[in-house]
């Protein structure tokens, strides 16, 4: 037997709105929970991590609040080094990068939690060096500077530790760290900045 339907047999959004805000409640209220445990324990499981990046995955496809989306990502950062042995970080940047969007400081954090990871392949780094040349922008119009700080530890962990990717590019990557390190007003956070930076300068001299 055939069945056909056509959008009149659809539920209206009397009934699919509710659902939709009770989803979205039941995600933040679990990621917090999950993310309580975490500061509790300091651990996540290996099964609440993949709970919480498939939580963070669903938030990224709804319409979530810069709050929700911030929290999302802290969970997801925790979560990552748990994940990362199993699989390629690269689908899970990319498929919470539209949370990014909205929380472009806790993205950041998160990209610079996956340049620590080993081994990472040529598209991941790439990934990462092109998404924190696109959060640069969003970030300048937070009036927020230790994103940046972040930054500067991200394109430091990717020379130390994923130079063979970037062959060719290693000193528009120091000069970038330093523009961003020079712009840094903040005292302890430019000492921060410097130190990041030195590390690579050492290594490759």
């Amino acid at each position: 037997m055939r069945y056909s339907y056509s959008l009149q047999r659809l539920p209206n959004h009397k009934i699919i709105s509710p659902l939709v805000a009770f989803t979205k409640t039941y995600e933040r209220r679990a990621l917090e929970e999950l993310l309580d445990r975490a500061r509790k324990r300091d651990k996540l499981t290996l099964l609440e991590a993949c709970y919480a990046l498939g939580l963070a995955v669903l938030s990224a496809k709804s319409d979530v609040d810069e709050k929700s989306a911030t929290t999302a990502l802290y969970v997801a950062t925790l979560a990552l080094h748990y994940v990362s042995i199993q699989v390629s970080p690269l689908p899970i940047l990319v498929s919470l990068a539209s949370l990014g969007e909205k929380a472009p400081h806790s993205y950041v954090v998160l990209l610079s939690a996956a340049s620590e990871l080993l081994p990472l392949d040529k598209d991941t780094v790439y990934y990462i060096l092109n998404s924190l040349a696109h959060l640069k922008t969003a970030l300048k119009w937070k009036n927020s500077v230790w994103p940046f700080v972040y930054i500067v530890e991200t394109y430091s962990s990717i020379l130390k530790k994923h130079g063979e990717h970037i062959r060719g590019k290693t000193m528009k990557i120091l000069k970038e760290m330093c523009d961003i390190s020079r712009e840094i007003r903040h005292r302890e956070l430019n000492t921060i900045t410097r130190a990041y930076i030195l590390i690579p300068i050492l290594l490759y001299n």
